[in-house]
């Protein structure tokens, strides 16, 4: 009888662990989604200020949504601490206890012992309880060796042992399946949407799926982070053919940026777009901006801000984009924030265009490429001008960085220089990036889910299956 009442109170036990351990994971999943929104608000709150205009209301709504998320997560941590407090630590693998043992150890680190004295000897309490269970888990996996090696229980041990690796295999095939047919789920998800933004069926974009499960398996990203990439150009209007094109160079430019697929080919798209490169130039024009920020101060989220300001402008009156990186590397390396630069470079183009205004007559006429401007800069330097000649060549939000041109006019050519004609130095860069346990990782999962979508077709049955259960 005794014996059944505690076979029963471990089958609760062990029920009670794993319906926490589900909504741990459930919160945790919530959490992370939240913080993804509230990242998405902050992108929205800076796209406004480059826009001249009253923003108020959006502000007030986009902090207002940012802080209820906030308290949001905040709620989602209370209940993941009384969930953990739920789970009874002798229900716990040694591995799972070493995991809350180090997570209790790094709250332990944050928590001021004067300003929160009851909180920390609570802690102190539960990392001594757990390291406890911790050793005592450990040494029973000891001694489990231990009972292999003796010839008196070495059947049951051996009997043990391959039921226990029963279960694993069978927990491993179990899982295998169900990554199988959500990975399935997710890419044929992600190609569907493209499909939709194209106008047209999965069918119909068979040659972007074939690209994207290339890609998948062979760098760092999956196949359904590729397709979403895919369709932020096609977003942008470019046809499938123009976007088979652009998604290498895209998907190299943002692993040697570190920045994320979806920011990576809105930016490409608009800069291809802004100086009317063909696509086949892909793999020029995005060499020249990720060499550009090892070169200068330029960083991504600079070049993205800075870029759709002065851009436009500096296509039009003929400076070409490297021309165009290396007026704005200049400025970013003399402290000036993104927004100061465009704005200011731009303002001096359009100076210069005048051919009858007071800047292109000083510089000896209209400026239209690079080359012209810095003889211009180094005739009035040679002449000797001042910062209040300066500011009558120009206006006071631009005299600052009329001034850092004008006294580093060599060195602007000489990044212009360094990021023309620079594929060979991008591609080692993409390289060094993913050299690394992280890059090396994320390749073996690719891998491991472009081996997974050699069953694609099998989605057929999925959906056949799925709707006869309905």
């Amino acid at each position: 009888m005794a014996k059944l009442n505690n076979d029963k109170i471990a089958v609760e036990l062990d029920l009670k662990a794993q319906k926490a351990q589900e909504e741990i994971r459930r919160l945790t999943k919530a959490t992370d989604e939240l913080r993804k929104q509230n990242q998405a608000y902050r992108k929205e709150k800076a796209a406004l200020e480059r826009v001249e205009g009253d923003h108020t209301a959006e502000y007030a709504r986009l902090n207002a949504a940012i802080e209820a998320n906030k308290r949001e997560i905040e709620a989602n941590n209370r209940a993941m601490e009384k969930a953990r407090k739920e789970i009874d630590i002798s229900r716990m693998s040694a591995a799972d206890l070493g995991k809350e043992l180090k997570r209790l150890k790094g709250e332990l680190n944050k928590t001021s012992k004067a300003l929160y004295p009851e909180r920390y000897r609570e802690l102190e309490n539960e990392i001594r309880r757990v390291e406890k269970a911790h050793a005592e888990a450990t040494r029973s996996t000891r001694g489990f060796l231990a009972s292999l090696l003796s010839l008196d229980k070495i059947a049951t041990s051996i009997k043990g042992f391959f039921m226990g690796l029963g279960m694993v295999i069978m927990t491993q095939v179990i899982g295998a399946f169900k990554q199988l047919t959500n990975i399935i789920q997710d890419f044929e998800r992600a190609n569907s949407k493209l499909a939709s933004v194209l106008g047209t069926t999965i069918d119909g974009v068979s040659r972007l799926t074939d690209q994207a499960k290339y890609l998948g398996r062979t760098t760092t990203a999956t196949a359904s982070q590729v397709t979403g990439l895919q369709t932020e150009l096609a977003k942008l209007g470019f046809t499938q053919d123009v976007i088979e094109k652009l998604t290498p160079s895209v998907l190299k430019f943002a692993k040697a940026v570190d920045t994320d697929l979806s920011s990576a080919a809105a930016f490409a798209g608009a800069a291809m777009r802004m100086f009317n490169k063909d696509a086949d130039q892909a793999e020029a024009v995005m060499a020249s901006f990720a060499v550009a920020t090892t070169k200068s101060a330029l960083d991504f989220h600079k070049l993205e801000a800075s870029l759709s300001t002065v851009g436009p402008v500096a296509n039009a009156f003929g400076f070409s984009l490297e021309e165009t990186t290396a007026l704005l590397g200049q400025l970013s390396n003399a402290g000036f924030d993104a927004s100061s630069a465009a704005t200011a470079t731009r303002n001096i183009l359009l100076n210069l265009a005048d051919a009858n205004g007071d800047l292109a007559k000083a510089l000896g006429g209209p400026v239209t490429n690079l080359d012209e401007l810095v003889n211009g800069l180094n005739k009035l330097n040679a002449e000797g001008v001042d910062l209040a000649k300066a500011l009558e060549l120009t206006d006071k939000r631009s005299v600052a960085a009329f001034s850092t041109f004008l006294n580093g006019s060599d060195s602007i050519l000489a990044l212009r220089d360094s990021i023309t004609d620079c594929t060979d130095d991008f591609q080692q860069m993409a390289a060094t990036m993913a050299d690394n346990a992280a890059g090396s990782f994320a390749g073996f999962q690719s891998a491991v889910e472009g081996l997974i979508l050699k069953f694609f077709d099998f989605r057929e049955a999925l959906k056949t299956l799925y709707e006869w259960g309905t």
